[in-house]
């Protein structure tokens, strides 16, 4: 199980651990999820570089720019791919009206990009 996987897991366990219970093999659920979650990063990541001027081609700029576009890619696969959602709940304070307008806009550059959402490819979510 790669680490979306196994970050999947742990927030199901935690936040919807009547779920993992009705599964009928957790651990090929959440290893295929972390692999098609690992397939979206290495698609989405790429379209997140910045491509500003590089003067003199400064390799460590390029570096952190590639290394900026992977953890920003990390947050949003995170977010969208290995939590259970609708088992969380959230109050309607202000730090999750900032990261609802933030999941909008990442979810509007995610569909330029053409990265496909776990809705869009064959994952069956357990119920309860």
């Amino acid at each position: 199980m790669n680490r979306f996987g196994e970050q999947a897991r742990k927030a199901f366990v935690e936040y919807a651990p009547e779920r993992v219970a009705a599964m009928e093999d957790p651990e090929a659920f959440f290893s295929q999820l972390g692999a098609d979650a690992e397939a979206a990063w290495s698609e989405l990541w790429p379209t997140m570089v910045d491509a500003g001027p590089n003067p003199g081609g400064d390799s460590a700029l390029e570096i952190g720019r590639i290394r900026q576009a992977q953890l920003a890619a990390d947050e949003i696969i995170l977010n969208d791919w290995c939590l259970p959602g609708e088992a969380v709940d959230h109050d309607d304070s202000e730090p999750w009206a900032i990261g609802t307008a933030l999941d909008d806009a990442s979810r509007e550059a995610r569909g330029d990009a053409g990265v496909p959402l776990p809705q869009d490819l064959d994952v069956v979510w357990p119920t309860t």
